[in-house]
């Protein structure tokens, strides 16, 4: 069976219940239907005609499609093209232009558990389950390595990898009762120091996601025993520290640049969100608390709006949550009464009823990855070049999983390692990079292979240009 072949079966056993209404995308965005949308509100898993799935639609550039492209572009050189150019741009680089070849990046005797891309796209790092940390400069379409740097007190494995904003240096975390600071800077003299977290006399601390904030003063990290420290880089010490959750805290994200929301997620099957502003450390309550899971989550990762996040989890779902619709109290009872763990990860029917359903108030649910052994990341796709126009996570499958937001289907599967593909990541800027990293030893880095692609059927010429031109774009 082929990959395409895989995808279709997937998508036509995992279709959302709702989807468009049986509308065309047209049709969802029209002004009578938005009129008649604020009245009545949509039904789960209905997102076009929400104001993420018009956003999508606007950023991405899919309002293009249909369009053929000689016509767009002819009509931008003529100045009758409406929609905004950034939006042009990100149908021109997204449509049909997903990654499908993939080449081997790094190889190591042991598990890869990161590789991941700076946030301008300049620098990419690896890090083995050995220690062995490798900073790679990205030029242009090269990515070569430029130092390697032996990881210090190392328990297990480097367990979670972060840049700074302005790239010069990361964090990085194993078993030990600190982090570790690197530059990352190509030429500088190398740091490597250590960050004290302080964690109580005695305790097998571990920090499983690190982030530092948006002003660049404080790194976030969601640890076991369920707890959230902030360190202030400032100050060179720890500034907060709280129970955030009951079990372990697998990740944690900012909702946005101000860094005052945080998001948490948790073996505790909760996905929660906080508020510094308001934030007791003695009595510390959430904002909000989300719902759904039947399992352990491995990764939240915010929109970047403060207003929406996915999350990944054990029952192997990815979920799209809207900040704004929580749980119920009663929905928060009932996920402490949910399995901390998949004993070992099985298979979960996705059409099984969960006593969840009632509470779980997720916009979309994506199923078609399997989540198994290790916390499998996942992430929203590039503004810059889709308008995040998708969602991806790694797979026990041995593949990377990208998902359309608005339907939820499987839009390609970029399957090619022997093992659980734990982390993932796609350059901020290029849209044909996307890296796996992989327990099979091995990182490879996916790129756009045109001769790999089926033909498209040109459009016919277009023998004149009227300058009435009815379409809208």
């Amino acid at each position: 069976e082929s990959s395409g072949q895989r995808i279709d079966r997937r998508n036509s056993l995992l279709r959302p219940r709702y989807l468009y209404r049986g509308q065309s995308l047209d049709e969802m965005c029209s002004p009578s239907a938005l009129e008649y949308q604020n009245d009545h509100p949509p039904a789960p898993n209905n997102v076009a005609c929400t104001d993420l799935g018009r956003e999508i639609l606007l950023r991405s550039g899919a309002k293009f499609a249909g369009t053929a492209t000689c016509r767009l572009l002819r009509n931008r050189e003529l100045g009758r093209c409406r929609g905004s150019d950034s939006s042009l741009k990100a149908h021109l680089t997204s449509t049909h232009a997903l990654p499908n070849t993939s080449t081997v990046l790094a190889e190591d005797q042991s598990r890869y558990f990161i590789g991941r891309f700076s946030a301008h796209g300049e620098v990419y790092v690896t890090c083995c389950q050995r220690g062995l940390i490798t900073l790679h400069d990205v030029t242009g379409r090269k990515i070569t390595p430029f130092r390697t740097i032996n990881g210090r007190n190392i328990g297990w494995s480097i367990v979670d990898f972060a840049f700074s904003p302005d790239e010069a240096f990361a964090v990085y975390s194993s078993w030990c009762d600190c982090l570790h600071m690197i530059s990352v800077v190509k030429g500088v003299d190398q740091v490597h120091s250590q960050l004290d977290m302080r964690p109580e006399p005695d305790e097998h601390f571990c920090a499983f996601s690190l982030q530092f904030s948006g002003d660049n003063t404080q790194i976030m990290a969601g640890c076991n025993y369920g707890r959230i420290f902030i360190y202030d880089r400032m100050r060179g010490d720890r500034t907060l520290g709280f129970f955030a959750h009951k079990r372990d805290i697998n990740s944690t994200c900012f909702g946005d640049d101000s860094s005052n929301i945080l998001f948490s997620g948790s073996d505790d099957c909760c996905v929660r969100a906080w508020d510094r502003r308001s934030l007791s450390e003695e009595s510390p309550r959430p904002v909000a608390s989300f719902v759904g899971h039947s399992a352990g989550i491995t990764c939240v990762d915010a929109k970047g709006d403060g207003r929406y996040l996915i999350s990944n989890g054990k029952d192997h779902c990815m979920k799209l949550w809207d900040v704004r619709n929580p749980a119920s109290q009663a929905g928060v009872e009932a996920a402490g009464q949910q399995p901390t763990r998949m004993r070992p990860f099985m298979i979960l029917d996705p059409t099984r009823a969960s006593h969840l359903d009632e509470h779980d108030h997720c916009v979309m649910s994506y199923r078609g990855h399997l989540v198994r052994s290790t916390l499998v990341r996942c992430h929203f796709s590039p503004l810059e070049t889709t308008g995040q126009r998708y969602v991806y996570t790694g797979s026990a499958y041995g593949s990377c999983v990208i998902y359309d937001v608005l339907s939820g289907e499987v839009a390609a599967e970029l399957d090619g390692h022997q093992a659980v593909v734990r982390d993932v990541s796609w350059h901020p800027k290029n849209p044909d990079f996307i890296t796996t990293a992989s327990w099979d030893g091995q990182v490879r880095l996916w790129e756009r292979n045109v001769a790999d692609e089926p033909m498209q059927e040109m459009p016919e010429a277009v023998p004149g240009w009227r300058s009435d031109d009815s379409d809208s774009y």
